[in-house]
């Protein structure tokens, strides 16, 4: 297989946790530690799902999507939002992603995590039941 998800956090305590929670779906993982690095990973391979921080230095995830909604190759990529920031409905509307692909860093549930990518990616997943 692949294409797999991409974890774009410049946080690496934060793309090591969200990789041994989706490691478990046996789908590739690919890290990205800016919105420049993920572009470059992004234009290599088509991920299936990206796992996206708002607040990096540099190129932040805002700028990510705008670049992404732009291409028509990438405007329809999935994306989940990690960030510590508020979440409202104006910030969804904002960023053109539905407000139950947003998910707030402070009070994250590892297994509504897990879920979440499950619904997404949908048949690419081969998941273990018995680690759940």
């Amino acid at each position: 297989m692949d294409q797999g998800i991409l974890i774009v956090d410049d946080d690496p305590d934060a793309r090591e946790i969200l990789e041994l929670v989706v490691g478990t779906l046996e789908l590739p993982i690919r890290q990205a530690r800016d919105g420049t690095e993920a572009l470059r990973l992004i234009a290599d391979k088509l991920p299936l799902l990206i796992i996206l921080d708002l607040s990096m230095p540099g190129m932040g995830g805002m700028q990510v999507l705008k670049i992404l909604k732009s291409n028509i190759a990438t405007t329809c990529l999935p994306v989940l939002i990690f960030t510590a920031g508020v979440i409202t409905d104006e910030l969804a509307e904002e960023l053109q992603v539905p407000i139950d692909r947003i998910m707030r860093k402070g009070n994250l549930s590892m297994t509504h995590l897990r879920e979440r990518v499950i619904e997404i990616v949908g048949g690419a997943v081969q998941v273990d039941l018995s680690h759940q």
